[in-house]
C-alpha cells in the first residue's frame, strides 16, 4: 500500500531501500553483509511482496541501500 496515492513503485522502491540501507548501517551490519542479504532477499522481499519497480534491478536496489548506508553514518 503506497503512504501517498501519487507514490510511484519507483519512489516507494527507492525509499524501502534507502530504508533498510539506514538500518543496516545503524545496525552494525557491514556493506558486504548487506550485500549478501539483498541478494539472498532480493526475490523474497522486493519482488514477492511488490515492493520493487518491475523496471528496477538489483543494482538500483543495491545503489540506494548503499545512499541509505552512507547517509546514516555520516
Amino acid at each position: 500500500m503506497a503512504l501517498f496515492s501519487d507514490e510511484s513503485p519507483a519512489e516507494r522502491t527507492r525509499a524501502t531501500a534507502m530504508t533498510v540501507g539506514a538500518q543496516a548501517a545503524r545496525s552494525g551490519v557491514s556493506v558486504p553483509e548487506m550485500r549478501e542479504w539483498l541478494q539472498a532477499a532480493y526475490g523474497a522481499v522486493f519482488v514477492k511482496d511488490s515492493n520493487l519497480n518491475p523496471g528496477m534491478d538489483l543494482k538500483d536496489v543495491l545503489k540506494y541501500m548503499l545512499a541509505g548506508y552512507a547517509k546514516a553514518i555520516r
